[in-house]
């Protein structure tokens, strides 16, 4: 068991969050804290919000994003209900996990 945790932690560091492979280098802001060149893995979806036909607002998008982080790269796990700004965009954080030495966040953002 303990050479499989080794394995998984090589491959999250050198495969996962390999910037020439999945991850991309961006600036953190959480806490009034900045955390530079800390690999990140952004997957998002889109989601029109739904509106009736005499609304003739701006129409406003959710993105659910999952934001994936190696834990000894960013050295906590931020907390849920908090904000978090990933490279330019700010979200708010819906869950935060660690599972097995990755982070796991789950953020929205609106947009128009």
């Amino acid at each position: 068991m303990n050479k499989f945790k080794e394995l998984l932690e090589t491959d999250l560091k050198n495969v996962f969050h390999n910037s020439e492979e999945f991850a991309e280098y961006m600036t953190i802001y959480y806490d009034r804290e900045k955390y530079e060149n800390i690999p990140v893995i952004i997957d998002r979806q889109a989601n029109e919000r739904s509106r009736k036909s005499a609304d003739h607002e701006a129409i406003i998008y959710s993105f659910d994003v999952t934001a994936y982080i190696h834990l000894a790269d960013l050295g906590f796990v931020p907390r849920k209900n908090h904000t978090i700004q990933i490279g330019d965009d700010e979200y708010s954080i819906v869950t935060a996990k660690e599972e097995m030495g990755e982070i796991i966040l789950e953020l929205v953002v609106y947009d128009e």
